[in-house]
């Protein structure tokens, strides 16, 4: 094959398979990611790539800790960008949630491609208070042993004496004890508590939190026993481990709910410990390696702590090597280590969703060859090199991030008209959004403005890193890529793969047309059942306040509601025309997909974002424990912990058909429908639910069948309301104005030359104030983001 026809054939490769097998990239920008009961959480929804682009509803849903739902509301969606609020209840407790959402269109594919953010509540916010915890000694994180953790909590240096708090401790999320807590004269205080026995996977984690006047602050630790079992995975880069080859090795370090596990991995050659290596907050390490052929390498975590080797790469005498390596900061390099292997190759340079580069290139055997890759044309984006032979077979491939491209494709400059305001006073900001070359750019921008409490910018990810890393799956890889780790991206890459989209995935791929679509996944559709005979099944309505649509049913009672017809404002209600006539003539079995989908994504892995913590590491130094000096330290009494079975939360049917197979596991995947032994589901009972991707088994509560529906209950797109801007110049309250978000606009377009501007005012909390824009290109979906700060006193 030539090699000109061998990269044709990769491309149409590569288009067949993004035909067969869609994907869907979706944000969403929030006002904040910290929020108190009661408020209102503001968003605009951004598809931002894949194949699927003519979306009309946007589902957003709130979860708890438990995955129960706490808000399922939808939107509008014009095709690629949407906007709304959810109002947050006044009576949610404290505690983590979950945000995730998804298109009509979505429904139809994979429920990986959803989105996530992790959502905090608390009472109250200032942010000048910061607590630290250390495990005294960590080889006591065992189950019957005393643990000791000693808190500190300081402003800046300084030591903060009359904090008062609270900690709670969790087992899977589930709360299982909780104490008062009270800072000495040096600013500490001491819980104490005997580590429970947990059932192999459940976590144990601890929440704190100290307030003091109007400042709050607040930490978690995930408390991984030292007798939990470590998951190790190494790999190679380039995916070859070639004997006599220096290769990169990343190590990957995770617990059995694949969070991330900071610990001492040991590289052992058969009984010889050779090397070591401390796995960061993401759980990665990097050891170099020449691999001898012969010799058998394992890997270990340091101490007596259990771990399992789940993947070592096997050592190949003849094979090829990919690395890349930006030379000098300025030239990017494939560098090919080649051994037994002779002859012409062809090196492919590519993104997400297309071929960008290639080149043919000659290998000799027992040599290594360099070649320069593009990086300076080419966007800052996470790309992929591949090496295929003559006869298009694939060879080995590399996931990097382009960072010969300094700058992002566009840049946002924000300026305010002051940098230092007083409280009640008037803010003006000017945007100009530019290209790499400078050129203006008109662009569709979603802006925040807030206190810089309620964001945690170091954890937050924005839409340029949602854009960038948006299909990248390792153990949910995409979601823990933030400002504060994107500094180690080719570390992780290595460990990385695209979901489903690796070339080998891609050349093995067999055409097999587009995939069948489920029609009014936007809308409601259902069967009308008379209660009685002689009932006539035509002529409803659907009342929307003063508004009627027709309703076409056919003879068998089936019919479809489109989503223009659902939408409404929150004021108003939804329902059939009729009312008493139709409550004792009918009911509906609605089916509705946006169900099924709720409960697949319940029950599934999406929502097992790996856990990012700001606590110490589970690690035994030599040294021996830390010592801390307790005098005058406010000692807890011990913790009682008893073993609780984890629950996923409430499982409300979607369509009326599920069972439960002799193991008393729900919709069993292998049990199907009809196996000897299914039986119906008991509304009330506990069943198990088995995730088939993550291989994690989970329980839930059966609610019963929930899509018979009265009248009420009718499915309602809002219509988005607008926040609320005062203008202090015209309306000063008396009573103090302590809004946290000041501003929100889903969309400020800049004009041709770039430019927009707009203006808001200060509330009365003084302090930092993050404003914070992100958005698309118009007319695109190339992500546009920037972020400045000014301060209030």
């Amino acid at each position: 094959m030539t090699d000109m026809g061998l990269l044709e054939t990769l491309k149409q490769k590569l288009a067949n398979y993004a035909t067969g097998q869609p994907s869907t990239a979706l944000y969403l920008h929030t006002d904040k990611t910290i929020y108190a009961p009661g408020e209102t959480l503001w968003f605009k929804a951004y598809v931002l790539s894949g194949t699927v682009t003519d979306n009309k509803v946007i589902y957003v849903r709130l979860v708890d800790e438990n995955r129960k739902l706490i808000i399922n509301d939808q939107f509008g969606m014009n095709k690629l960008t949407g906007n709304g609020e959810l109002i947050l209840p006044d009576s949610l407790r404290e505690g983590n949630y979950t945000l995730f959402a998804y298109t009509d269109r979505m429904i139809n594919f994979s429920d990986q491609d959803v989105f996530t953010q992790p959502i905090h509540v608390i009472k109250s916010i200032k942010g000048g208070m910061v607590a630290q915890a250390t495990v005294v000694d960590t080889a006591k994180l065992k189950p019957g042993e005393e643990v000791n953790i000693n808190v500190k909590v300081n402003i800046g240096n300084d030591a903060v004496t009359d904090a008062k708090g609270a900690y709670r401790l969790y087992v899977d999320g589930k709360f299982l004890k909780g104490g008062k807590l009270a800072t000495n004269s040096t600013g500490e205080t001491q819980i104490n508590f005997i580590y429970p026995h947990l059932i192999p996977g459940q976590r144990l984690s601890l929440n704190v939190n100290f307030n003091r006047n109007d400042d709050r602050t607040e930490l978690n630790l995930n408390l991984n026993s030292q007798e939990n079992q470590v998951i190790l995975n190494a790999y190679a880069e380039g995916g070859h481990l070639i004997a006599g080859v220096n290769t990169k090795l990343a190590i990957r370090a995770t617990d059995i709910n694949h969070n991330p596990v900071s610990a001492i991995v040991i590289l052992k050659k058969g009984a010889q410990e050779i090397k070591s290596v401390q796995t960061n907050s993401n759980g990665i390490g990097i050891i170099s390696l020449i691999p001898e052929a012969g010799n058998l390498y394992t890997l270990k975590v340091a101490g007596n702590g259990e771990s399992k080797l789940n993947n070592f790469p096997k050592i190949e005498n003849k094979g090829v090597s990919l690395k890349v390596s930006l030379q000098n900061d300025k030239e990017l390099h494939a560098i090919i280590y080649n051994k037994g292997y002779t002859g012409n190759a062809l090196l492919v340079l590519r993104n997400h969703e297309s071929v960008l580069w290639s080149q043919a290139i000659n290998l000799a055997t027992n040599d290594s060859v360099s070649v320069l890759l593009p990086g300076s044309e080419l966007p800052k984006d996470v790309l992929n090199v591949a090496l295929f032979d003559r006869d298009g077979n694939f060879k080995a491939e590399r996931f990097f991030l382009n960072k010969q491209s300094k700058k992002e494709n566009y840049d946002l400059d924000i300026r305010t008209n002051e940098q230092i305001y007083g409280t009640r006073k008037k803010v003006t900001v000017t945007l100009a959004a530019t290209d790499r070359t400078g050129k203006p750019v008109q662009a569709n921008l979603s802006t925040s403005v807030v206190t810089s409490g309620r964001i945690d910018i170091d954890n937050y990810r924005n839409i340029i890193q949602a854009y960038k890393y948006r299909f990248l799956k390792a153990d949910k890889t995409n979601q823990i890529i933030t400002e504060s780790n994107e500094n180690n991206i080719d570390d992780i890459l290595i460990t990385a793969n695209w979901q489903s989209v690796g070339w080998n995935q891609v050349v093995a791929y067999k055409q097999k047309g587009l995939p069948k679509l489920i029609d009014n996944t936007d809308g409601i559709k259902g069967t009308i059942l008379p209660l009685g005979t002689n009932i006539s099944l035509t002529g409803w309505q659907l009342l929307g306040g003063s508004e009627k649509f027709n309703i076409a049913i056919d003879a068998k009672g089936v019919f479809n509601i489109p989503s223009n017809a659902l939408f409404t404002t929150r004021d108003k209600e939804l329902q059939w025309a009729g009312g008493t006539k139709f409550r004792e003539s009918y009911q509906i079995k609605y089916n509705n997909e946006d169900v099924a989908f709720d409960n697949k994504i319940l029950t599934g892995s999406i929502l097992n974002d790996p856990e990012m913590f700001n606590t110490i590491t589970t690690i035994q130094t030599k040294t021996g424990p830390s010592k801390t000096n307790f005098n005058d330290i406010h000692e807890l009494g011990e913790v009682k912990i008893k073993n609780r079975v984890t629950s996923v939360g409430d499982f409300w049917s979607a369509n009326c058909d599920d069972y439960v197979c002799e193991n008393d596991i729900l919709n069993c995947p292998l049990h199907p429908p009809g196996s000897a032994g299914n039986h119906k589901p008991e509304q009330g009972k506990t069943y198990a639910v088995i995730d088939m991707e993550s291989k994690v088994n989970r329980h839930v509560i059966y609610r019963g069948c929930e899509n018979i529906w009265y009248p009420d209950m009718i499915k309602k797109i809002y219509i988005p309301i607008t926040f609320t801007l005062p203008d202090y110049d015209k309306d000063f309250p008396v009573e103090p104005q302590l809004m946290s978000t000041v501003y929100w606009n889903p969309n400020i377009n800049t004009d041709q030359n770039g430019k927009a501007s707009f203006s808001f005012f200060t509330s009365d909390i003084k302090g930092d104030y993050r404003i914070m824009v992100q958005g698309v290109k118009a007319g695109k979906t190339d992500p546009i983001y920037g972020t400045t700060k000014f301060t209030v006193k």
